[in-house]
């Protein structure tokens, strides 16, 4: 009996360990939108938690903008970003950078010979 009274408390415990704790609602401290209707919009905000929001649309389908936050080391980051037909293009000293392109190599153009036999063709290549 006791050993069911432990593992119930154990699972209680357990559980109220594991609940949502819930995020502080950070205010909001500057908040601003235009719309100029030939397609060009725009959106800015700020919070009192420190992340920042900035965007805008140039009537073409491209937006550009960046938003911040302060990670849990208190470090702030910011993403500058860019969006069209060329896809989402995010930057930031944080974000982790692709390895360089290993060098081009060059090679000499061959000799590309195309001889016709009775069974079908044949091709060889040679390099000078």
């Amino acid at each position: 009996m006791h050993r069911y009274s432990f593992l119930i408390v154990a699972a209680l415990a357990a559980l109220s360990s594991a609940q949502y704790q819930k995020a502080k609602d950070a205010a909001i401290l500057s908040d601003a939108r235009y719309l100029t209707g030939d397609g060009q919009f725009g959106a800015a905000y700020s919070q009192e938690d420190g992340v920042e929001f900035k965007e805008e649309s140039d009537g073409e389908g491209n937006r550009r903008g960046s938003y911040s936050y302060v990670d849990p080391s208190g470090q702030r980051r910011t993403v500058t970003y860019t969006a069209g037909k060329n896809g989402f293009q995010a930057t930031g000293d944080h974000l982790p950078q692709a390895p360089p392109a290993p060098p081009h190599r060059f090679y000499p153009p061959g000799k590309l010979s195309l001889n016709r036999s009775p069974d079908g063709f044949s091709y060889t290549f040679s390099k000078n």
